[in-house]
């Protein structure tokens, strides 16, 4: 569905009283069907719109929003908006006149409607393009809730973390930003020791908020932040890199199993090499390794290293 469509028939809507299905499609030049499904889903989103059957029926807008867009409540102000991200625009395949369009309309509203607007662009973001090969796991609809009224209100929270490569839990204090769909997956923005970061929701065990506000940077673009963060996330993962000191004595068993995946290999003066080696995540990389036992030591990433310690401690657990 194209936004720059939806928006000129909203605008078709708010300057006549009535439009059939059938000039509505003239207009657009879309079927009848597209404009059934146009008008389902901006009722869907708030818009009040209805429809009357018969030879003189169509659709219109309830009374007092046909005159002008200052009819909009605050909640769809923020629906309407966040079309203006660029990422919905392209996923839409919004072309430049559509662009344009949305711009004369932004222009036509007030200042704290526009102010609405980019209220909610700095506080929601919805990414369309999926990662490589991950799996996805929905986070709790009462966390969600309580993230999204503490961005809304600028409140601190203080939250319960259990990453998957560390068996304790952290707790802390954060300044939360925004919130992330990526396609299924959903990630937090937050503020915390003087810098932006990302996590992903599922690692997100309780939320409380705190009786204190803080005080948004004005400088911060959510699409700009997201954009870098999550093309280095794609880079790591499609070259999950791993550095290990290697025996002397496994050398040459190594170099042939995992040829595919070294990188470089330097000898070092007391029977050991540093190698590094590419995977395409942290699985693949703990599965390789864990055959080699005492033969290796990872140096980095901490992670991976954490994370086959924890392997190491559970099949002690259970088979000693």
């Amino acid at each position: 569905m194209r936004a720059d469509r939806l928006i000129a028939e909203l605008m078709l809507l708010q300057t006549r009283k009535k439009v059939s299905a059938a000039q509505m499609a003239q207009e657009m030049e879309v079927s009848q069907r597209t404009i059934y499904r146009d008008m389902l889903a901006l009722n869907t989103a708030g818009i009040p719109i209805y429809a009357e059957n018969g030879s003189n029926g169509g659709y219109q807008l309830v009374d007092g929003y046909r005159t002008q867009l200052t009819g909009f409540s605050k909640a769809e102000l923020q629906a309407l908006f966040a079309m203006n991200i660029p990422a919905i625009l392209g996923e839409l395949g919004m072309d430049a006149e559509g662009k344009t369009a949305l711009r004369k309309l932004q222009a036509s509203l007030s200042q704290r409607q526009n102010e609405e607007g980019n209220f909610m662009a700095q506080r929601f973001l919805y990414d369309p393009t999926p990662w490589a090969k991950t799996s996805s796991q929905s986070p709790q609809r009462s966390l969600l809730e309580g993230l999204q009224q503490a961005i809304w209100a600028n409140q601190m929270v203080e939250i319960d973390v259990a990453h998957w490569y560390r068996p304790e839990k952290i707790v802390m204090q954060i300044a939360p930003y925004a919130l992330i769909l990526k396609t299924n997956h959903w990630y937090l923005a937050y503020y915390r020791q003087g810098s932006y970061r990302i996590l992903n929701l599922t690692e997100i065990v309780k939320v409380q908020s705190l009786d204190r506000t803080f005080l948004r940077e004005s400088g911060f673009n959510l699409q700009t932040f997201w954009t870098e963060w999550a093309n280095i996330q794609q880079a790591q993962t499609q070259h999950f890199e791993v550095t290990i000191l290697l025996r002397q004595k496994a050398k040459s068993a190594f170099m042939s199993l995992q040829q595919k995946n070294i990188k470089s290999i330097s000898k070092q003066p007391d029977s050991w090499h540093i190698v590094v080696c590419a995977f395409h995540n942290l699985e693949e990389a703990r599965s390789s390794l864990l055959q080699w036992g005492g033969a290796i030591q990872i140096l980095e990433p901490e992670p991976l290293r954490l994370n086959m310690i924890d392997y190491a401690q559970q099949f002690l657990k259970t088979n000693t």
